[in-house]
């Protein structure tokens, strides 16, 4: 049967489309990093059709996708009567559960959890920095969340309480692009607050794939950079206004039922 999409849900969902296009096998993570939220939690190979056919995904190009996934060890398959379900792996689940704190965060983490490492040298030190998720702005220093430091007793460990960031240092820790990544999210979720506004209730499939799409393309600009408190970004990001319209559009529109079953069988 085919989806049943409403007229705001495809005005909504085509303006996230056209941020770019969208890597199929990505989209299945964020599908199961959104949904199955716990260990073993299965998602159906029709539920997954059902959900990306919206974003004009073929379900040829789903079919390959998941192959991928499995051959690179982040989902595995049973097999339950003439249907197929998925579910991630042990490492699969780990790592969309590491990012899920920080899709769905309230907030950008503050100035007292965040530490400066100056590195006895550029080497190992350096690797396994980069390794916890701290970036370089200066030689041999690096900032990041407290929680990762490693256990190196060669660095110095500073706690940063700046009245005042310089821009050198904000423009050391942004990736080049993402600022305008984010005007072009802002944006384009502004045009989906309106059209869910105008809408009021959309159809089931409508819904199921614009949550879907609004929390892939927040994670793919989000998880480009650092987790850093906002003094530390350029001015000019729109990260915060970008976090505070997802956390409103996922109120409005809430996980899918029916679509996760429970733990894999035995």
């Amino acid at each position: 049967m085919e989806p049943r999409v409403s007229t705001a849900g495809t005005g909504a969902i085509r303006a996230l489309l056209e941020l770019g296009e969208l890597r199929v096998w990505s989209v299945v993570i964020t599908i199961f990093g959104d949904l199955a939220r716990a260990p073993g939690q299965r998602i159906a190979a029709s539920d997954l059709r059902r959900l990306t056919r919206p974003m004009n995904i073929r379900d040829d190009s789903l079919r390959v996708a998941v192959h991928r996934l499995k051959k690179d060890g982040w989902l595995r398959a049973q097999r339950v009567g003439r249907n197929s379900l998925y579910f991630l792996t042990t490492r699969g689940f780990r790592d969309c559960h590491q990012a899920r704190a920080r899709i769905y965060a309230q907030g950008p983490p503050g100035v007292d959890e965040m530490r400066v490492v100056v590195a006895a040298n550029g080497g190992a030190a350096a690797q396994a920095l980069a390794a916890r998720g701290f970036v370089q702005i200066a030689p041999r220093c690096y900032l990041g969340a407290a929680d990762n430091l490693p256990p190196d007793p060669a660095c110095l460990v500073l706690h940063p309480q700046p009245s005042h960031v310089p821009s050198w240092v904000r423009h050391a820790l942004a990736p080049p692009g993402v600022g305008a990544c984010y005007q072009r999210l802002l944006d384009a979720l502004e045009t989906v607050e309106r059209a869910t506004r105008r809408a009021g209730h959309l159809a089931p499939d409508s819904q199921a794939a614009l949550r879907v799409l609004v929390v892939h393309r927040w994670r793919q600009v989000l998880l480009r950079h650092a987790d850093l408190p906002a003094a530390f970004l350029p001015d000019d990001w729109r990260t915060e206004a970008c976090r505070a319209l997802v956390l409103r559009l996922l109120e409005r529109l809430p996980r899918p039922e029916g679509i996760v079953s429970g733990a894999t069988l035995p």
